[in-house]
């Protein structure tokens, strides 16, 4: 079971659905270490959120608001009960459906300060990718994790920096 590494819920354990791969503590730390105090006051997005780790992460230090998007219904019900159990509910929305159908009822771009996308590496494309681009607000941040060295470019933006830690690759991009 994955723990929240920092902030106010430091160490909580968090309830993983059967056949998920949840983010290893390793690259979320990295993840929060290279944002810093940029993640205080955030609007973050957990686009195929899972257990919702990285978006708990980001209200456990500090984030003013996640939203989760989990397309599988029992995924989002053990989602739901790590949010309802850390105390999360008001400063979240939990969306139970794909990540392409989520983008479309946006209704303002550059949405988000932070965007998390962690797919099953299985199903691991770009399209998604290319989906949530517009919704970073300028100076933003998108952390796509996978679990090969293909490096996208969605809409012809090159990542600002990739990192990997394990078997997981982190690509980094400051639309």
């Amino acid at each position: 079971m994955p723990r929240i590494t920092g902030g106010t819920c430091r160490g909580r354990r968090l309830e993983v659905a059967d056949g998920t791969r949840p983010t290893t503590e390793l690259a979320r730390k990295a993840a929060f270490d290279i944002l810093g105090d940029a993640i205080r006051g955030a609007r973050v997005l957990d686009a195929c959120a899972g257990s919702g780790a990285y978006g708990l992460e980001a209200l456990s230090r500090g984030a003013a608001h996640a939203t989760f998007v989990e397309e599988d219904l029992k995924v989002a019900e053990i989602l739901r009960g790590n949010v309802e159990r850390l105390g999360a509910g008001e400063r979240s929305t939990l969306e139970a459906t794909p990540v392409d159908r989520f983008s479309s009822k946006v209704n303002e771009p550059r949405s988000f300060d932070v965007i998390f996308h962690d797919p099953p590496f299985e199903e691991i494309s770009d399209s998604d990718l290319r989906l949530l681009v517009p919704l970073v607000r300028p100076g933003g941040w998108l952390f796509h994790e996978r679990g090969d060295d293909r490096v996208l470019a969605p809409g012809g933006l090159a990542p600002a920096d990739v990192r990997r830690y394990g078997h997981t690759r982190l690509l980094i991009y400051r639309p």
